[in-house]
């Protein structure tokens, strides 16, 4: 049984994130949020800490979720001009950040481009 993407509004231990003394510099890469465009063809995943290495594993948008009837078109980082090497298998979206950005900012968020609309049923 296939996954539907708008499941999902998050990834990662939120646990950490449900006391009133909460930091950015408490999350990591693996705290993800998950929000789309109002006529549902762009998917944003804002990522709440730099990955180990540079490389981003975002495991609820491997192909075991479907997020579009056509998959997916392009991911970029927004405030990064340039193109991103990105590749999708069954675990994860994996995404190599660029190393001109700053490690030490509390947030990255990501563009994800289907083609087509955003699967929600």
């Amino acid at each position: 049984m296939k996954n539907y993407m708008m499941i999902y509004a998050r990834e990662g231990d939120e646990t950490k994130l449900r006391t009133r003394q909460w930091k950015f510099g408490d999350c990591d890469a693996s705290d993800i949020r998950f929000t789309r465009s109002k006529d549902e063809r762009i998917l944003y995943a804002i990522v709440l800490g730099y990955p180990k290495q540079g490389d981003l594993k975002i495991r609820t948008l491997g192909k075991q979720t479907v997020i579009a009837d056509g998959g997916l078109r392009n991911v970029t980082l927004l405030g990064h001009n340039g193109p991103l090497l990105w590749k999708r298998d069954a675990i994860a979206l994996e995404v190599e950040l660029p190393g001109s950005i700053n490690p030490t900012q509390p947030a990255y968020a990501m563009k994800i481009e289907p083609t087509g609309k955003l699967r929600t049923d």
